[in-house]
């Protein structure tokens, strides 16, 4: 056991250090309510799937040959408000390292307003002491950051992009649901609608209206799966689907994004 422990750790290695230099666009904080950015934090943006509840991070993957990938503390980061904009909308820490797997270029549309608020909410934050090592990674956590499928996405961002003036409001069913398929990583993940391979035996579900997808879903089973996790026949979602953060949603979001997977064009998988 110890020689293969050792051997691990002679087979893993730190992430390497890209840095990019990004000036983030002045945000006006000023009426920015905290509490409103605590929900989208937890509930829509699910900043809670990696970071942990209390946000004092957690590791991510632990285990050879992967190696180990470490969410940062956040409550212990000695940020500024241009610093936290940084990381959460250009995936740029404020040392100018790129951050690997942080979705930015999701959060990269979040509107002036939802910026602020969960902005604001960061700032209320209180340190947790919680000692976390460094990440580390293994063969394959190294070819998985080279090939990009953990991607710095600062690299495929408009830096250059204005921040959105407002996001769509619940009364505009489709372009909410559009909006918030966007910011809360259903696009992402789902590969704007059929789903791809999430790692080996993994792949993640065909939202779209094909017979490999929703077709025969109603709004409620769809609620039921977004929610609880629960398909129509009684099964379970993999548990790497988030839906325990999307449980607090809003009947008139989960409703956004229901019309947003009847738009998408019915596809089978790939």
């Amino acid at each position: 056991m110890s020689l293969l422990l050792l051997l691990a750790f002679a087979c893993s290695r730190p992430i390497p250090l890209q840095t990019m230099a990004v000036e983030p666009a002045p945000l006006d904080l000023s009426g920015a309510d905290p509490t409103r950015g605590e929900h989208l934090a937890r509930a829509v943006l699910a900043c809670t799937e990696c970071h942990g509840d209390d946000l004092a991070g957690t590791e991510m993957t632990s285990g050879f040959p992967v190696g180990r990938l470490v969410a940062p503390n956040l409550t212990t980061l000695d940020y500024q408000s241009a610093d936290w904009i940084r990381a959460i909308r250009h995936g740029v820490a404020a040392d100018g390292r790129t951050l690997v797997l942080m979705p930015s270029d999701d959060y990269a549309v979040l509107s002036a307003r939802d910026l602020a608020d969960v902005v604001a909410w960061l700032e209320t934050l209180e340190p947790v002491a919680h000692e976390l090592p460094e990440s580390r990674l293994g063969p394959i956590g190294q070819m998985l950051v080279k090939k990009g499928d953990w991607p710095r996405t600062a690299e495929r961002i408009d830096h250059a992009a204005p921040v959105p003036g407002t996001a769509p409001a619940s009364e505009a069913t489709l372009a909410r649901g559009s909006y918030l398929a966007t910011v809360s990583g259903c696009s992402g993940c789902h590969a704007g609608g059929p789903g791809k391979s999430m790692g080996p035996g993994v792949r993640s579900a065909n939202l779209t209206p094909h017979e490999d997808g929703l077709a025969g879903w109603d709004r409620d089973d769809f609620a039921a799966a977004l929610q609880q996790g629960r398909r129509p026949d009684g099964s379970t979602l993999d548990p790497m689907m988030p839906w325990r953060h999307y449980a607090a949603l809003p009947p008139a979001d989960v409703d956004a994004l229901w019309a947003w997977t009847q738009s998408l064009p019915a596809q089978p998988d790939p």
